[in-house]
């Protein structure tokens, strides 16, 4: 994933700044939304011209004139979040908040309409890792709460994932 900060932006009012870009690779827009999108595709092209007398003064190559040129060496790379499974009961409670005893509220990510609460009441672990949970009565294995279930959590007040993000 890609990332640039609003104030790299160049546009009329910094076109004096810009003149240094020129024959430098970039993006080109008309609007911020049209610039985020050029970003995340990688279509970056080269500066050829900055016209003083017109509000769209950045030139690419083929004539086209666009308000906004963000240089290509202000966008970062940001690498991608992963996640992993909860794989301890330790790690369970920490995630949650949760332990035995407690009202778990969960729901489907795909369905978040159907909601289920119930009182956590067994945590199966086999050899130190976290097979499942028994809630309100119904048996969860760790990777199909993992992938297909979130769980409501009461100190943040939202919805939240089972998971851990991998660092």
């Amino acid at each position: 994933m890609r990332h640039f900060e609003v104030k790299d932006v160049l546009s009329w009012a910094t076109r004096e700044e810009a003149k240094h870009y020129i024959g430098q690779s970039g993006f080109f827009g008309d609007s911020l939304a049209e610039l985020a999108d050029d970003v995340e595709n990688g279509d970056d092209f080269q500066l050829s011209d900055i016209q003083d007398d017109t509000s769209s003064c950045f030139r690419l190559y083929d004539e086209a004139y666009y308000s906004f040129f963000l240089p290509a060496d202000k966008v970062t790379e940001v690498p991608e979040k992963t996640y992993r499974e909860i794989d301890t009961h330790e790690e369970f409670i920490a995630v949650t908040g949760m332990d035995l005893g407690k009202i778990l509220t969960i729901r489907l990510k795909d369905n978040p309409e159907i909601e289920t609460s119930g009182i956590l009441s067994s945590i199966v672990e086999c050899k130190n890792k976290l097979q499942g949970v028994d809630i309100g009565g119904a048996s969860y294995t760790m990777h199909d709460l993992f992938k297909r279930y979130e769980f409501y959590n009461v100190n943040d007040s939202e919805w939240a994932p089972f998971c851990l993000e991998v660092v």
